[in-house]
């Protein structure tokens, strides 16, 4: 927190259908609708947002993890995604 602003240190994530697939996206890759404060508020609150409006089949989906959460939730992220894709193989 800084002074009367409140400011918080996210890792936005992306995926296709909003199930799986989640990706990392740069800051400079965020739209700019998810900047949005009431969305970013949405995000911060482990909620998820998407723009149906955007592309032929709306928008991807997007998440926000706290910075400090991020590694120990990634890591936990593509261990169910390796899970996934080998029972998918057998």
């Amino acid at each position: 927190m800084n002074g009367s602003q409140n400011t918080a240190e996210l890792v936005i994530l992306a995926s296709a259908n909003g199930r799986d697939g989640w990706r990392l996206v740069l800051p400079a890759d965020v739209p700019e609708w998810l900047k949005d404060p009431e969305i970013m508020g949405r995000l911060m609150r482990g909620e998820s947002a998407m723009k149906p409006c955007e592309g032929e089949a709306g928008s991807d989906w997007y998440a926000a993890l706290p910075l400090d959460d991020a590694g120990r939730i990634l890591s936990a992220i593509a261990k169910r995604e390796r899970r996934a894709a080998k029972r998918m193989a057998h």
